[in-house]
């Protein structure tokens, strides 16, 4: 018959369910090119298989066998020998097209020990065995028999005698190291997830900057240097509904000095998003006044330290791999895995050699099943599931089962601090932080004390319901008027909170607030998401409200820079937005629409967004106040009387000019160069696996994993 039993995923869980069965071993002898000598089929008395996954020998075995051997008072034939050890079942199971005898492959194994006992009815032989890679260990052959020896080059000399070194590529050390030591067909040797070649990420080390023109539609890069007489380019923007460029014929940039560019970063190179400024160079206009065709560049500056692109290169190994007489080949695999990083070598149940990244889910899918969601078309790859795999729910197949965990290994909360290097090679310290816990949707906020009700009980007022942008995606009605901000945000909403009203007892309604206070009206403004009060977020507070806002701010409204000595035609030349001057609002009345601004007097006046006010304390606060208002706007010819400001928008995406809702108040810096952050902060979100959420913070406590480590 058939012997497919074993892909038989339904066929296999009716044998395990089974009630009686009978238990089968077979031992074929193998000669040293795995040609069949002897089967021992039924004759082993007892034995074990030992598996280890982090040693390079992963199977061991010791076997008693029952033999009847012609020449068995020899021990000669267990010198070239290698046995295939496999495990049966009788198949009991009704209708079954299969054999009477399932085997399932334990391995191929080389005998490292052997005894004999023989009396006049029967011979027993005790073998040891490891797997194939006993012939690389140095434990059965795979010992380096010269002085020193070179696994990663080769010196070649030329038809006039000139000696060259050249590099073995990776995989061909490793196929050509299995093949010459342990006699492995070329067939028999698997190298997975190894590309021939790999990329080499170039540094620019020169102390003074070099400047990189990126010619958009071209997609070249010209380097250039600053010079006065170089040009004409002019600064590009944005305009209208639907977006259009528009050239600033005012704004040319000028080559003698860098601080008329408007510098790109490096990482738009291979970014998908547009880059944020261009120039245009007359030179490139297209001839016909028809059209209106412009040609697009960015700027670039490269300083010392900055990686400026790549190169591709043979992926060969990085030194040199040598090993010393009496050193094993696994000691230059390790050194060649030791470099890759996450892969690891085995030979498999086959006994195939096998040299692969490691299988683990962030890379690899454990198979290639799929599953349909219903609600959807969509058709995804189920990590988690393998139709080879038993949950041991029904306890089929089990006679017994020990499971003792070791709870003091279960980690949650994961806090790692390092260092990088700064520009003047100076150490400075970094801090990453990960924890199992499902990410925050909604909040809303406890609000201002507003007297008592009829009965007596607290009332507030001005509360405000942040939901989160993934959130808001599926639940449109429910989302308006809410704040819709980055998940991190509503933590950092629940800090602020919980510092007013946990901690600080000098707050205006001290009296009206209580600690005893803070954790009712959370579970009253948030019953489906926090009912008991516990956020679960409380342990995080100080982090996010350390730093959160200076990645992300949504009370952003830019910075005011006065303008000093602007003439009546500079003025004609500023677009709307550009300027504006600002008006006190001591006998003005509140408008919720409006933005107010505080004035901060020192070395440069400076108007300073005062945050989303009430009416009550605008009305507190109106002889302090300004409003920003935009003279082009209004219609307003020139006034030398009046100081006007620059608007500018260029530390973070503001609600007007963000491209996208996943900008919008992000630090462009950071969005842009988030390799230049000191702190991380991130949930692996348990809803994504119902498995995973039984490690929550929220449901386990906090069970926290600190490192330190440069």
């Amino acid at each position: 018959m058939a012997n497919d039993a074993l892909l038989d995923s339904n066929f296999l869980l009716e044998l395990d369910k089974t009630q009686n069965r009978e238990v089968y071993a077979k031992v074929t002898l193998l000669d040293f090119n795995e040609m069949p000598k002897a089967d021992f089929s039924g004759r082993v008395t007892q034995g074990s298989i030992n598996l280890d996954g982090t040693s390079a020998i992963r199977r061991t075995c010791s076997l008693s066998i029952a033999a009847e051997l012609s020449k068995s008072d020899s021990y000669l034939w267990a010198l070239n020998s290698k046995f295939k050890f496999e495990i049966g079942l009788k198949n009991t199971v009704p209708n079954s097209k299969y054999d009477n005898i399932i085997w399932f492959p334990m391995g191929i194994y080389f005998i490292t020990s052997f005894n004999l006992n023989r009396n006049t009815t029967t011979t027993n032989i005790s073998i040891s065995g490891k797997d194939k890679m006993a012939l690389l260990a140095g434990d059965l052959g795979g010992v380096v028999p010269s002085l020193t020896w070179d696994f990663g080059s080769i010196e070649v000399t030329d038809k006039k005698g000139n000696v060259t070194v050249e590099k073995y590529l990776i995989k061909n050390i490793i196929r050509e190291l299995v093949h010459e030591f342990a006699k492995e067909p070329f067939q028999n040797i698997i190298i997975n997830d190894l590309e021939d070649s790999g990329l080499e990420l170039l540094q620019y080390n020169y102390d003074d900057p070099m400047y990189l023109l990126h010619d958009i539609d071209a997609d070249t890069i010209t380097q250039f240097t600053l010079n006065a007489n170089q040009g004409p380019y002019y600064l590009m923007e944005q305009e209208g509904d639907p977006p259009h460029w528009v050239v600033r014929k005012d704004q040319k940039v000028s080559f003698a000095d860098e601080s008329s560019f408007h510098f790109e970063v490096l990482n738009n190179l291979v970014s998908e998003q547009p880059a944020v400024t261009y120039f245009t160079s007359e030179e490139y206009k297209d001839k016909d006044p028809t059209t209106s065709y412009i040609r697009r560049f960015a700027c670039i500056k490269a300083q010392k330290g900055d990686t400026i692109g790549y190169r591709t290169t043979d992926l060969v190994y990085a030194g040199d791999l040598i090993a010393s007489v009496g050193e094993s080949v696994i000691s230059v695999l390790d050194k060649i895995k030791n470099m890759l990083g996450d892969y690891e070598y085995f030979y498999n149940l086959e006994g195939q050699f096998v040299f692969q990244r490691k299988r683990v889910s962030l890379q690899h899918p454990w198979n290639q099943l799929s599953t349909e969601n219903q609600d959807s078309d969509e058709t995804y790859v189920d990590l988690y599931k393998d139709e080879y795999d038993y949950n041991f729910n029904e306890g089929i197949g089990i006679t017994t089962l020990s499971n003792t965990p070791n709870i003091a290994n279960v980690k949650n909360d994961f806090i790692v601090w390092g260092t990088k290097r700064g520009i003047n090679n100076n150490t400075i310290p970094i801090h990453c932080r990960y924890a199992i816990q499902t990410k925050p949707k909604r909040y809303t906020t406890i609000g201002e004390a507003n007297g008592t009700d009829s009965s007596g009980h607290k009332k507030y007022k001005n509360q405000v319901t942040y939901m989160s942008i993934e959130y808001a995606a599926d639940h449109e009605e429910e989302a308006t008027g809410c704040e819709i901000v980055d998940w991190r945000e509503i933590i950092y909403q629940m800090a602020l909170d919980y510092r007013k009203h946990m901690h600080d007892a000098a707050t205006p309604d001290a009296e009206f607030y209580s600690i005893d206070e803070l954790l009712p009206m959370i579970a009253k403004n948030n019953p489906n998401d926090y009912p008991t009060g516990n956020t679960g977020y409380e342990q995080y507070y100080v982090d996010l409200e350390g730093f959160w806002r200076l990645l992300y701010n949504p009370d952003y409204k830019g910075t005011f820079t006065p303008i000093s000595k602007l003439k009546e035609e500079d003025y004609a030349k500023k677009n709307i937005g550009e300027i504006v001057y600002f008006t006190a609002q001591t006998n003005a009345d509140y408008n919720s629409r409006y933005d107010y601004f505080k004035l901060q007097t020192g070395s440069t006046v400076l108007y300073e967004y005062a945050g989303k006010l009430t009416k009550s304390e605008f009305m507190q606060n109106r002889s302090a106040l300004y409003r920003a208002i935009d003279p082009k706007k209004q219609g307003m010819s020139y006034n030398s009387k009046i100081k006007y400001y620059s608007w500018d928008h260029s530390e973070y995406y503001t609600s007007s000019n963000a491209p996208s809702s996943i900008f919008k108040y992000w630090n462009k810096e950071v969005f842009t160069n988030p390799e230049n952050l000191l702190f991380w902060f991130d949930f692996i979100d348990a809803e994504t696996n119902s498995e995973l959420s039984m490690y929550a913070v929220d449901n386990i406590g906090l069970r926290s994993m600190a490192k330190n480590d440069s």
